[in-house]
């Protein structure tokens, strides 16, 4: 488990694929700064498919919008699959009212993220 306060980054995975764990606020800052850390160090590692579980993210801001933009941007780039889960209402009214959870690839579950990369199966927002 990666710290990063005021939230916190889990790494876990299943198959193939990384699943992170993120909670906490995402926003300005360490917090921001640790998780684009680690999603980038994973991909540079030559992980091919990662799903980040928002579910116990409280806040999300402006700079947590651009850091998941450009985490997906920097996944596409090298050819590999980023997923979203499980976010929280306020954070999902968030994306929905930006028009990103189409974008970001976002899943109501995890297990639908999981299959999703698993099965190869076209990106069914929720």
């Amino acid at each position: 488990m990666v710290d990063a306060s005021p939230s916190r980054i889990r790494e876990r995975w299943s198959d193939d694929i990384v699943v992170l764990e993120l909670g906490g606020d995402v926003g300005a800052g360490a917090t921001a700064d640790a998780f684009r850390a680690r999603v980038i160090g994973l991909l540079e590692e030559g992980t091919r498919k990662v799903v980040v579980n928002l579910e116990m993210v409280r806040y999300l801001d402006s700079t947590g919008v651009g850091t998941l933009l450009a985490l997906k941007t920097s996944a596409v780039r090298r050819h590999c699959h980023l997923r979203f889960c499980c976010l929280p209402a306020p954070v999902k009214r968030l994306l929905d009212q930006l028009h990103l959870t189409y974008v970001l690839e976002v899943y109501a579950e995890e297990e639908q993220a999981l299959k999703s990369l698993s099965q190869g199966t076209p990106p069914a927002p929720s």
